[in-house]
């Protein structure tokens, strides 16, 4: 959470950040991103439509 705090003040500084980037599973991303932002915001965080397309790969 510190470091959330350290990127935001940077961001806010005019300053860049370095990104890796990485394979991840989409689905949780998501679900950990809206399960955030809900602690975070409580009530006034809503989902309002979730739309999950995951096409089926041929062996």
């Amino acid at each position: 959470m510190i470091q959330n705090l350290l990127d935001a003040s940077r961001l806010r500084a005019g300053q860049s950040l370095k990104f890796e980037f990485e394979e991840c599973n989409l689905d949780n991303l998501v679900q950990d991103v809206v399960e955030d932002l809900n602690f975070a915001y409580g009530e006034r965080f809503i989902v309002v439509s979730v739309y999950c397309y995951q096409e089926q790969l041929q062996p």
